[in-house]
């Protein structure tokens, strides 16, 4: 909820997802401006969803951090 609030306050929009497989599905029609994800996300988890972001040759070159 922090990092929400603080990413509002600088002018961002952050789009949340309930875990990795769900920010994939978002992933595959949209392309946002940076990447934050927890590693110990269910069904698709920081280390998976990280893996297939940099296989996505669209997707891996957007900052992301663990």
């Amino acid at each position: 909820m922090l990092m929400i609030y603080l990413l509002e306050a600088f002018g961002y929009a952050p789009v949340t997802a309930r875990d990795g497989l769900e920010g994939l599905e978002w992933l595959d029609s949209r392309a946002p401006d940076l990447i934050l994800c927890d590693l110990q996300m269910p069904r698709v988890n920081g280390y998976e969803f990280s893996q297939q972001v940099k296989n996505r040759p669209e997707l891996c070159k957007i900052p992301w951090s663990l």
